[in-house]
């Protein structure tokens, strides 16, 4: 058994590194976020093991029970063979018709040498087991572990993945049970079952507001998701559109919003007190649909999400939507929430699918806040790069499995 820890700047090129040191059969045993207190900065930690005797032990287990010899006595002769060993010449032979008494030293018995050897596997299976229980994992077989270990990998919760292995394990027939290939298959249909239990909004719910606010934490992309969005309603359905800008502490965001509403032609307001913005919104009274951008806040800024409530308060008919990264770890997606939730939240928007393997934070957040997923961005393109979600594309998209 190889186990391996890397650390990188995030968890997709932690995975990376894991998968090519050990290979796609390795198993994450944990992954947690650290930070360097002197230089400041934040990284991930990836703890991975590989059953390096894994395909080959495998392999003679099932050639041995499903073709057991003949002789009773010829595994000991198949198992030397299966793993490589040379036939020995010098076996004692019975002769006539009484078995002779022979006694074999250790170093001459064929099957203590079997015995010795598949000791050693058990012995690395237990050691493997144990360790995965020393990490809080549960107790299922290989083929589950491996299903729930992947889970684990994506940033799900231990204990959500438990749940979810535990009810695939109590429907799965015995023979399923040891198909990987079956098992992904039956956690997909739990996951979506799962899912099913809270509400999405698919973009053709008729409870939409007329104003939208996408408000979250800096850098997550609300900015780039207006762009998305607005083009979406303007090309595809056919909606005038106006867009209004609070985020006045950085110039930049400004601008970029002040490019795209010029290239397609969309009115912009720019709102740089509270009471600008019932002005605004009047301006824009032909529009079918508002976007507001407004400046990434901390979620422990408490001040500043007070002050993001005193612009929001004068926008009737407003829904507001959280939008959160999947590249920042479970903790500080559920502190968002947390903190986020003095705003009367409808909707969440996730971010940056693309450059995370960590989407089965998703459920987490979802049964923490228990609103709608609007969307989810999976990329930079302006506005193929967004998609609207319901259970079976987001437990897809947990799993990391292309939807069809």
């Amino acid at each position: 058994m190889k186990i391996k820890t890397v650390t990188a700047s995030d968890t997709r090129i932690a995975l990376e590194e894991v998968r090519r040191v050990l290979g796609d059969e390795a198993i994450i045993l944990h992954v947690q976020e650290k930070g360097d207190g002197r230089k400041k900065k934040k990284y991930v930690e990836v703890t991975a093991a590989l059953d390096e005797d894994y395909e080959k032990n495998k392999r003679i287990a099932d050639q041995l029970f499903t073709s057991p010899a003949q002789d009773p006595g010829g595994n000991a002769s198949r198992i030397n063979m299966l793993l490589g060993n040379p036939a020995r010449e010098d076996r004692p032979k019975f002769r006539g018709g009484r078995e002779n008494i022979i006694s074999f030293s250790d170093s001459d018995s064929p099957a203590y040498s079997s015995s010795s050897e598949l000791d050693d596997v058990r012995n690395q299976l237990e050691s493997l087991t144990e360790l995965l229980r020393n990490n809080g994992y549960p107790e299922f077989s290989s083929a589950l572990m491996e299903i729930y270990a992947q889970l684990v990998g994506k940033g799900m919760e231990k204990s959500l993945a438990a749940m979810l292995m535990r009810s695939v394990e109590r429907k799965l027939p015995p023979r399923s049970a040891r198909n990987k290939k079956s098992i992904k298959k039956a956690v997909l249909v739990a996951l979506e079952t799962l899912l099913s239990e809270y509400q999405f909004a698919n973009g053709q719910d008729q409870e939409e507001r007329r104003i939208r606010a996408l408000i979250g934490p800096t850098g997550v992309g609300k900015t780039t998701c207006i762009a998305k969005l607005s083009a979406i309603d303007t090309v595809y359905n056919d909606l005038k559109v106006g867009l209004i800008s609070t985020d006045t502490y950085r110039i930049g965001a400004i601008e970029q919003l002040r490019t795209y509403a010029n290239i397609t032609k969309l009115a912009l307001e720019v709102v740089y007190s509270p009471d600008e913005m019932a002005p605004a919104i009047d301006r824009l009274r032909d529009c079918e649909v508002i976007y507001i951008d407004t400046p990434g806040r901390s979620q422990r800024n408490t001040s500043a999400l007070i002050e993001l409530t005193k612009f929001l308060k004068h926008c009737p008919d407003l829904e507001i939507v959280l939008v959160l990264s999947l590249t920042s770890n479970l903790d500080n997606l559920q502190e968002t929430v947390s903190s986020y939730s003095i705003l009367p939240i409808r909707r969440l928007l996730f971010t940056k699918y693309d450059e995370t393997n960590s989407a089965g934070s998703m459920l987490s957040v979802l049964q923490q806040c228990k609103c709608p997923v609007s969307f989810i961005s999976t990329g930079q393109n302006v506005p193929e790069d967004i998609q609207s979600v319901d259970p079976k594309t987001m437990a897809n998209l947990i799993m990391g499995v292309k939807h069809k």
